[in-house]
């Protein structure tokens, strides 16, 4: 591995691991699963997930037990829940190097590198305890075998193929084979053989279907009812996932920025046969997910490996023809120090309140600008990574900064642990907040929810700390009495006469030793 890769590579884990302690975890996905992985690492229970104590089997096991080893290991902390996905996005990247290195020279190498570790939408998603990181990695790890398969460097390529798609298969089901299976049908057939021999086979079906069996004998109807839910979501899509229709294109043009600028030449520097891969790598999920109703932008993460590389192969084939590297690093380097001045501004105007994400953004910038007065090699690609770099650090310190309007609710539970009395029970009414329960070293019990948790309740059994039919009313009853946390919209709706205890964001706690609601 080139020099300039291992660089890129030691960037992004740096932004990345900022990245996985300074932003709380972000409900209600993340919470969800941080939430399971921490009842699973409680009880031990590594064969059914639990959320709330509810049987939790919308998803295949992978990122739980993930997330559950890394909380005995390394404690609840969110650094824990979330090593493993950055690992699985760092390997992605070494991947997907190995790929613009074989595809497009080794130029293209470190670039391709830094369109996953440092574009905005890979570094928003990739660290973070979510399905679709586990199955980038298996994807690119089937594509990139694939390859070193066809061009005959390893023997046992074949088999490293077959294991990609079992992580991506454990970590999202039939998903994987959007990404992988079906773009190499259409366009390489061929390559498709190599998972038709015993030893291939071996490494997929092993790991990847014993926990569906096990469930099967366990829940009879799993697999009946996930197939309904199939044909339901193809039809009908949920209604918690609706977007626009170019939502996955303006995730892939505007988060993988600016390594999409290299598109178009990368198509042309490429060779016709991995050219027409590594479009139905990109082109097929994304016309297939657009077509369907339910869509969230997490969803095509796993084709960014080839826009990544693509992007790669077009800088580096322009990159030979370009000299003006002063005009670059003079642009990046006046917008770092115009950038500095900010922090010394008023704090109460609106670039001073700007000023926590303005420094570590100026200062990448400044540093750009130097790098690329100083670097003789590919100035245009190195534009390109510095500016990733600088923007994926401005991302960060922004949503760290910014908590409130991100949804993260890791202060209140803060607060509620430190202000409020630790024997009192604590119910969620109407609200979802799965990492509230992460947080703290209190049951939470969730009342007046439906949804997803529901159904799930209602197929596989009910739980003490999960009560959907719950009113208000009600827990005010309870014994002894609890602390209600709420949406700060909702209480004037259902509690008018109560002042809320403690507010944090979008959220407030009242107090159930103050009696019931009054009828309006």
């Amino acid at each position: 591995m080139c020099r300039p890769t291992l660089l890129v590579l030691a960037l992004g884990l740096v932004l990345g691991l900022w990245r996985i302690g300074s932003v709380g975890l972000t409900d209600p996905s993340e919470g969800r699963y941080a939430e399971i992985a921490r009842e699973m690492a409680d009880s031990r229970d590594w064969l059914v997930p639990r959320l709330w104590g509810v049987v939790h089997l919308e998803k295949p096991p992978l990122a739980y037990w993930l997330g559950a080893a890394a909380i005995r290991i390394g404690g609840r902390t969110e650094w824990a829940v979330r090593l493993f996905p950055l690992l699985a996005l760092l390997g992605t990247a070494i991947l997907a190097a190995g790929i613009a290195r074989r595809v497009a020279g080794a130029g293209a190498s470190p670039l391709a590198a830094a369109a996953i570790m440092l574009a905005p939408y890979p570094l928003s998603v990739g660290p973070a305890l979510l399905t679709d990181v586990f199955v980038l990695l298996g994807v690119t790890l089937f594509h990139h075998s694939a390859l070193r398969h066809e061009r005959k460097e390893c023997p046992s390529a074949a088999n490293v193929a077959a294991l990609g798609l079992a992580i991506g298969f454990l970590a999202k089901g039939h998903t994987v084979f959007l990404f992988t299976l079906l773009p190499l049908l259409l366009t390489a057939p061929r390559r498709l053989r190599l998972l038709l021999r015993p030893g291939p086979l071996l490494c997929f079906l092993l790991p990847a279907v014993p926990w569906f069996v096990a469930i099967q004998m366990r829940y009879p109807e799993f697999l009946s009812t996930h197939a309904g839910k199939l044909a339901d979501f193809v039809a009908e899509g949920e209604q918690h996932h609706r977007a626009p229709f170019y939502v996955y294109v303006a995730t892939l043009a505007l988060g993988v920025a600016p390594f999409t600028l290299g598109l178009v030449p990368g198509i042309r520097a490429i060779a016709p046969a991995e050219r027409r891969v590594l479009l139905a790598w990109l082109l097929v999920p994304l016309a297939v997910l657009t077509a369907i109703r339910s869509r969230s932008w997490t969803y095509i993460l796993p084709s960014v490996p080839p826009l990544a590389v693509l992007g790669a192969a077009g800088y580096a084939a322009t990159d030979a023809a370009y000299r003006r590297r002063l005009r670059g690093g003079l642009c990046l380097g006046g917008g770092g120090i115009a950038l500095l001045a900010t922090i010394l501004l008023p704090s109460e105007s609106a670039l001073g309140r700007a000023a926590p994400m303005a420094l570590p953004l100026a200062i990448a910038l400044c540093l750009g600008g130097a790098a690329i007065l100083l670097w003789r090699g590919a100035p245009r690609g190195a534009t390109a990574i510095l500016l990733a770099f600088a923007v994926g650090a401005a991302l960060v310190q922004a949503a760290a900064h910014f908590e409130t309007p991100f949804k993260i609710h890791r202060r209140l539970a803060a607060r509620i642990a430190s202000e409020l009395d630790p024997g009192r029970p604590l119910v969620a009414f109407d609200v979802v907040l799965p990492s509230l329960a992460f947080y703290l070293d209190r049951p939470v019990v969730t009342a007046g929810l439906h949804g997803r948790v529901g159904a799930e309740a209602r197929l596989w059994g009910a739980s003490p700390l999960y009560r959907p039919e719950a009113r208000l009313e009600a827990l005010f009853l309870m014994r002894p009495a609890p602390l209600i946390v709420l949406p700060r919209a909702a209480l004037e709706r259902v509690a008018p006469d109560h002042s809320p205890v403690l507010v944090e964001g979008d959220c407030c706690v009242i107090d159930a030793i103050g009696g019931p609601p009054r009828a309006p």
